[in-house]
């Protein structure tokens, strides 16, 4: 009788020891749950520079509008400069995404 509590007693113990981790593992679906209004603007915003190359001074206008790789936005003037028989026109501003926001690159 001593050696049937002995045996019961082992097999529980060694049964607990295999059950526990199973029990305890977390599970592999990770929910996260953000709040619009918390996030930064900076993730939504990018700074762009674009140049345009024109015939006379006069046909560079003072602003253009962007929209590429997800995100628009109107960019201006901060420079205008003769290169040989052309004008090189500097375009800077920042730009949001529209839609769903891509991943952020240095490509713009």
């Amino acid at each position: 009788m001593k050696n049937l509590f002995t045996f019961i007693g082992l097999t529980a113990f060694i049964s607990s020891l295999f059950l526990t981790p199973v029990a305890a593992t977390p599970t592999s679906q990770i929910v996260q749950i953000v709040d619009k209004n918390e996030e930064s603007l900076q993730s939504y915003t990018r700074s762009v520079t674009v140049n345009r190359t024109y015939s006379k001074r006069n046909d560079a206008p003072n602003s253009i509008k962007y929209n590429k790789h997800g995100y628009s936005g109107t960019l201006y003037l901060v420079n205008l400069k003769k290169v040989k028989n052309k004008w090189r026109a500097t375009y800077k501003g920042y730009v949001s995404c529209i839609g769903t926001c891509p991943i952020p690159t240095n490509e713009l």
